[in-house]
């Protein structure tokens, strides 16, 4: 399996960061195309095009639905505040729990940066807390 378009555009509205494979640079993704992505960083006015796969996005895995963790407004979001995802989630991919995610629950997910595609188990992203 390859990163494609549609793992990477949901996640276009909440400032999603990439790491490069060759540039271990952290960079944010402004931008995605069937092949390439836009990243803006490194002083960059209009950003700097790449291919896409050589990047990873920098996400969440669904195993930090149950701790308390900074988000990026730099507010802590504590445990009982995604309890009912985590809940709804449990140890399953979230694709087996997707229809009962309300349209709210899934864009809190994307927000958040949680890995809703399982793509750090399939190598394509980096777990956050590993960084």
């Amino acid at each position: 399996m390859k990163l494609e378009l549609k793992h990477l555009a949901p996640y276009l509205p909440y400032g999603l960061k990439i790491q490069g494979q060759t540039h271990k640079d952290i960079e944010e993704l402004s931008c995605v195309t069937e092949t390439s992505i836009n990243i803006v960083g490194r002083g960059f006015t209009y950003g700097m095009w790449a291919d896409i796969f050589d990047i990873k996005p920098i996400l969440r895995p669904l195993s930090d639905l149950k701790n308390e963790f900074t988000c990026p407004e730099g507010v802590v979001m504590p445990v009982g505040y995604f309890y009912s995802y985590a809940d709804k989630v449990g140890k399953g991919h979230i694709s087996e729990v997707m229809i009962n995610l309300s349209a709210l629950e899934y864009r809190y997910l994307l927000k958040y940066h949680f890995d809703v595609f399982g793509l750090i188990d399939k190598g394509l992203a980096i777990d956050i807390n590993t960084l």
